[in-house]
């Protein structure tokens, strides 16, 4: 089973939340991220997985800013394997 993260907006502002959904659908499992240590040569991913590409960049853009131990991160829609998106 796979995770993934929604973007929300508040009602009446301009701040977006972010809400955790647990066991969604395979077909909702569209995109995900994976990270590199060692400059490429080997990639990792995680449980999470996300229907919309640009919520997938922008979960990826928050980790890079708070975990300094990724040397590159990409988007990679799953269906294919192809990589849609460079993030770092």
């Amino acid at each position: 089973m796979f995770a993934t993260t929604i973007y929300e907006p508040v009602d009446g502002s301009d701040q977006i939340v972010e809400r955790f959904i647990h066991d969604i659908p395979d077909e909702d499992c569209v995109y995900r991220m994976d990270v590199s240590l060692d400059h490429g040569r080997e990639w990792t991913s995680n449980g999470l997985r996300w229907l919309r590409q640009e919520d997938a960049a922008r979960w990826t853009r928050d980790l890079t800013m708070r975990w300094f131990a990724p040397t590159d991160a990409r988007i990679v829609r799953c269906a294919d394997e192809e990589v849609v998106e460079v993030v770092l």
